[in-house]
C-alpha cells in the first residue's frame, strides 16, 4: 500500500457538558506505520475524561519507546500500560472510584497491507473495502453479542435499554498481556481501496451502517467525511460524545462495487493468554489442503521449467543458461496466496468457536459489571 490518509475529530454532542472521548491519529515509528485510536471515557464527570487522556498519552508514548519488530505485541503492551496507569490513578483519587475507558486501537502497516487491532469495550472499528462494510471488532457487551449472532437487529440493538452496559474496560484492575478476557487482539488484511472507521458509541448508537457507508461513498475529502459523520449523529440527537477517526487508502482506478453491509467477521482469536487458539481437526484438513495446493503449484512451475511438451531441448554443443526467476516468483506468489487462504480458514473456525461460546454466555448470563451511563 503506497499511502493512506488519516484524520480524526471529537465532538461533545448536544446533551453532554464535557467531552470524555479522545482519539489518536498519527504516524508511529516512521511514515510507514499509522496509529489510530478511538477512546471513550467511563466513570462520571472528569473521571472518564482523565482516563481517556491517560490512554491518549501513554499508548503513543509506550510505542515510541519500543521496537517495531512485532507491532501487535507492542500495541498489546501499550494498552496494558495505559490500563495499569488508569487503575493506579483511580486508587490514588477517592473522588474517581470508577474511572476507566474503552478503546479501539489499530497500527496500520503500509508495507505489509495489514492492520493490528487491540480492542476493549464497545467502541468500534469498521473496514470498508471492495464494496463490503464490516465491523472488525466485537462489542464487549451482552447486547453487542446478541446483535452479532442475529438475535437482535441493528435497530433493536441501537435502541435497547441495556445498550450501554459493558463487561470490559480499561482501569478496573491491573492486567498483563496474557490475562484472559481483557482485550481482543487480531490482524486484518487491507487493500488499495480500504477505508477504516474508528469510532465511539456516540456515533454507532445513532447512525446506522447504511448511513455510514453512504457518507464514506461520497467523493469528498477525509476531513469532510469525518465532519458529516459527526454532524449526522448530532442531527439525530447527539446524546453522547462523538469521536470519529478515518484512515483511507483510495485507489482512483478501482471499479466501484455494490455496497454490502456484512455481519461482524471473526478475527484470529487471541483471547486466551494472548495466543491464537487451535483446532486439531481443522489443522489436519488445512494440511491436506496445503499439500494439494503445493502439488498444483509445483506442477505449474514444473510446466514452466519443462516447456509445453515437458521436454528440455538443448542443441548439441550449445549449453544455455536459463533464468527461472519469473517461475520462482510465481511459486512464491502462489504460496503467499495459499497462506492467506489458510489464515482465513483458521479465522472462520475460531470465529465459529467464539460464537458458540457467546451463545453459551447468553444461556447463562452474568450480572452486568459496568454501566457507561451511570455517570
Amino acid at each position: 500500500m503506497k499511502e493512506m490518509k488519516f484524520y480524526g475529530a471529537t465532538d461533545m454532542g448536544r446533551l453532554r457538558t464535557n467531552n470524555e472521548d479522545a482519539f489518536v491519529a498519527q504516524h508511529i515509528w516512521s511514515n510507514r506505520y499509522i496509529l489510530c485510536i478511538a477512546i471513550d471515557g467511563v466513570g462520571g464527570y472528569e473521571g472518564g475524561e482523565v482516563a481517556a487522556q491517560i490512554a491518549q498519552e501513554y499508548i503513543p508514548r509506550h510505542l515510541s519507546e519500543v521496537s517495531r519488530d512485532n507491532p501487535l505485541e507492542a500495541l498489546k503492551e501499550a494498552v496494558v500500560e495505559a490500563n495499569n496507569r488508569i487503575f493506579e490513578e483511580r486508587q490514588r483519587d477517592a473522588t474517581r472510584p470508577s474511572m476507566g475507558c474503552v478503546l479501539s486501537a489499530g497500527i496500520i502497516e503500509l508495507d505489509e497491507n495489514i492492520i493490528n487491532v487491540v480492542h476493549v469495550g464497545d467502541s468500534r472499528i469498521y473496514c470498508y473495502q471492495d464494496g463490503v462494510f464490516k465491523k472488525i471488532t466485537h462489542d464487549h457487551s451482552l447486547v453487542g453479542y446478541r446483535e452479532e449472532i442475529g438475535e437482535l437487529t441493528e435497530e433493536e440493538a441501537m435502541n435497547h435499554p441495556q445498550r450501554n452496559i459493558i463487561d470490559r474496560l480499561l482501569g478496573d484492575a491491573l492486567h498483563t498481556t496474557t490475562d484472559r478476557n481483557f482485550f481482543e487482539a487480531s490482524k486484518w488484511p487491507l487493500d488499495e481501496n480500504t477505508q477504516l472507521l474508528f469510532c465511539s458509541d456516540g456515533l454507532t448508537d445513532l447512525v446506522t451502517s447504511a448511513e455510514m457507508t453512504g457518507i464514506l461513498d461520497q467523493r469528498i475529502s477525509i476531513q469532510e467525511k469525518t465532519k458529516r459523520l459527526i454532524d449526522l449523529a448530532n442531527a439525530k440527537g447527539g446524546k453522547d460524545n462523538i469521536t470519529v477517526v478515518l484512515a483511507i487508502a483510495e485507489n482512483p482506478n478501482a471499479k466501484p462495487k455494490q455496497t454490502v453491509v456484512e455481519a461482524p467477521q471473526q478475527p484470529q482469536n487471541y483471547g486466551v493468554g494472548g495466543q491464537p487458539t487451535k483446532n486439531k481437526k481443522s489443522n489436519k484438513t488445512l494440511w491436506l489442503l496445503l499439500i494439494m495446493l503445493l502439488l498444483i503449484a509445483a506442477a505449474f512451475v514444473g510446466g514452466n521449467f519443462l516447456g509445453t511438451k515437458g521436454i528440455i531441448s538443448i542443441p548439441p554443443n550449445n549449453v544455455k543458461v536459463v533464468d527461472y526467476t519469473d517461475s520462482l516468483n510465481t511459486l512464491n506468489t502462489t504460496i503467499d496466496s495459499l497462506q492467506t487462504c489458510i489464515d482465513a480458514a483458521n479465522d472462520s473456525i475460531n470465529g465459529l468457536n467464539e460464537r458458540i461460546g457467546k451463545i453459551n454466555d447468553l444461556s447463562n448470563p452474568k450480572p452486568p459489571t459496568h454501566n457507561k451511563r451511570g455517570r
